[in-house]
Order: structure tokens, then sequence, then C-alpha cells
């Protein structure tokens, strides 16, 4: 999870586009259960702080 107001976005070799989503849409978005389980911890760690 990040956030940003830089324009210009680099991204490394291992990864072919990038996509900025709210929370609920990033969920859907993902395909992988392990990374919906970090994608859910961070969420709920960022919202009991903020």
């Amino acid at each position: 999870m990040a956030k940003t107001d830089e324009k210009n976005i680099k991204i490394s070799h291992e990864h072919n586009d990038y996509l900025w989503l709210e929370y609920d849409d990033a969920i859907k978005k993902t395909t992988f259960e392990n990374a919906k389980n970090v994608l859910s911890k961070a969420n709920e760690f960022l919202s009991a702080t903020c």
C-alpha cells in the first residue's frame, strides 16, 4: 500500500505495469490469496493507526 503525489512512477524490470486502486477495488482485482491476506492486514493496520 502506498500513497504519493509523484507523477513519474518507475517500476522494476520484474513488473509490466502498475495501477492505483482504492482498497475495495484492489481486493477484487487481486488474484493470489496470500496477496489478499497481506493487503487485508495492511489495511487493518493503517485503519487502526490513522
